[in-house]
């Protein structure tokens, strides 16, 4: 096998679209596993589904790190620096802190706050804290840090479907020696083919392009699927949503404070290649089929403006 999961954590600077002034960050890390926890704790508070749980944790990390000892003190008298961080109402911060306590995440007393060791938290939800997302959190912008804890499971499914996808070409050499072959007869450059992103980039472009006019290798293309995106039904089956329209609430709220980027992949063919794990239309006016894929979600990746920090001339 020539691809693995990477080890080093991403690190993500969340920040707002104006100039960005570093000293509006805080350092936040989310685990990995703990995002996938998260999402889909959804419960039934009087007529409706909500995932309080995950708003509480939202305010869980941001508390953690304010604090190096775990334990913040007069916390009335800093309720305003509180407020700012947490990005919520006094009355929301309340509830929130009601329902860590209750979870012992944490404890209230006349004095201040006591936060729990990460440790506790992994035994509370039974995960594992070993790899986590750091990141840099601007307190003044719109994004919430449980936006990004949705966006990180995203993230990461997409990571592992990706690696899901070298891992059947892996134990298949015949078929991965046919499909190098279709990527450099599609012009792919052989000796890039080595790097991951690079070698599933061209693989999606070849299995466009196969709908279009089917190929040699559109049984191998069709079985592998490289698409890592998936549709709003899927997306509610595993976050445990009642219903699709619930994703597609969330898809817009991300979209909309710059987290994500979505676009849609539609291919129309003469040829009706049929691929039995995507939607394909027959459109009758212009008697061609439409393949329709799932909304192809990327994640904004804005801690690329540090390398502009970086490349700033010193004062």
């Amino acid at each position: 096998m020539f691809y693995s999961l990477p080890d080093q954590p991403l690190i993500f600077f969340v920040c707002s679209k104006k100039t960005a002034n570093l000293s509006e960050y805080i350092e936040l890390s989310i685990p990995y596993e703990l995002s996938k926890y998260a999402v889909w704790q959804r419960k039934l508070v009087t007529r409706y589904e909500t995932n309080q749980l995950i708003r509480a944790l939202d305010t869980w990390l941001v508390l953690k790190h304010e604090t190096t000892s775990g334990y913040i003190q007069c916390w009335n008298s800093q309720k305003d620096r509180l407020l700012k961080i947490c990005k919520c109402s006094e009355s929301i911060l309340r509830h929130r802190l009601k329902i860590l306590a209750s979870l012992k995440l944490l404890t209230i007393d006349r004095h201040g706050i006591h936060i729990c060791s990460w440790q506790k938290l992994a035994r509370a939800f039974d995960i594992s804290i070993e790899k986590k997302l750091s990141l840099q959190y601007n307190i003044n912008d719109t994004q919430k840090i449980h936006q990004w804890i949705i966006a990180t499971e995203i993230e990461d499914n997409k990571q592992r479907q990706d690696f899901m996808i070298i891992t059947k070409l892996n134990k298949n050499p015949e078929a991965k020696m046919i499909v190098t072959a279709a990527l450099i007869a599609a012009g792919a450059d052989g000796s890039q083919l080595d790097d991951m992103n690079y070698f599933l980039t061209w693989l999606r472009v070849v299995y466009h392009n196969d709908f279009i006019r089917v190929s040699d290798i559109h049984d191998v293309l069709v079985e592998i699927r490289p698409d890592n995106n998936r549709g709003v039904r899927g997306l509610a089956n595993e976050w445990k949503c009642r219903h699709a329209m619930t994703i597609s609430y969330w898809k817009k709220i991300l979209k909309k404070n710059g987290i994500i980027d979505i676009s849609s992949l539609q291919i129309q063919s003469r040829e009706r290649a049929r691929n039995r794990y995507c939607r394909v239309l027959w459109l009758k006016n212009s008697q061609q089929t439409l393949l329709c894929l799932c909304d192809q979600i990327e994640i904004l990746k804005p801690w690329l403006i540090t390398e502009a920090f970086k490349m700033q001339p010193a004062a």
